[in-house]
């Protein structure tokens, strides 16, 4: 397997990850996005080489973690929605603002932007961490939108993995520093 073929099915087991965490009941899930997606980074890095250090973290953080911010909000905002979907505005909308549509969304938004994330970081690596952050945004939007395209070829499998999935598990790895 080549090099960028072996980081390409790394970027996609992790945004896939990051997706099925989003659909387990357990609502501390989406805490383990992030670290999640941090360390894909890091790991990314390592494999060109390089070390996470103040300067590139700022530099990708700054241009990239729009996505982690807007994952965050996200899940705030459907853990709101959700809970004005059991009350009042769920009778009135029969409960379609709350329960699986929210997670549903929350998963592909994990998918998505782990994707992209790890792409675009792939990309600032490979070219040695020389991109500016106006080149950081558009890398990370264009990878982005491919996320985006991928996400209904891969719903059957984030469910699958969702499924099979031991957060307690995931956790652990986390806190062991060891591959999810």
């Amino acid at each position: 397997m080549s090099h960028d073929t072996a980081l390409d099915e790394l970027i996609r087991g992790q945004a896939l990850l990051t997706g099925a965490l989003e659909l387990l009941p357990q609502g501390l899930a989406s805490l383990a996005i992030i670290p999640l997606q941090l360390r894909l980074v890091y790991r990314i890095g390592a494999d060109y080489g390089h070390r996470l250090d103040g300067p590139q973290i700022q530099d990708l953080l700054g241009a990239m973690g729009i996505g982690a911010a807007s994952q965050v909000l996200d899940g705030i905002a459907r853990r709101i929605l959700s809970g004005l979907g059991r009350g009042v505005f769920g009778r009135m909308l029969g409960g379609v603002v709350g329960g699986t549509a929210g997670v549903a969304a929350g998963a592909g938004l994990a998918f998505v932007t782990t994707y992209a994330l790890g792409h675009a970081a792939k990309q600032y690596y490979a070219q040695g961490r020389r991109l500016s952050q106006e080149d950081l945004r558009a890398l990370f939007e264009r990878f982005k939108a491919e996320g985006e395209a991928l996400l209904p070829r891969v719903r059957d499998e984030l469910h699958a993995q969702a499924q099979h999935l031991d957060l307690n598990r995931v956790l652990a790895q986390l806190r062991g520093g060891q591959p999810a």
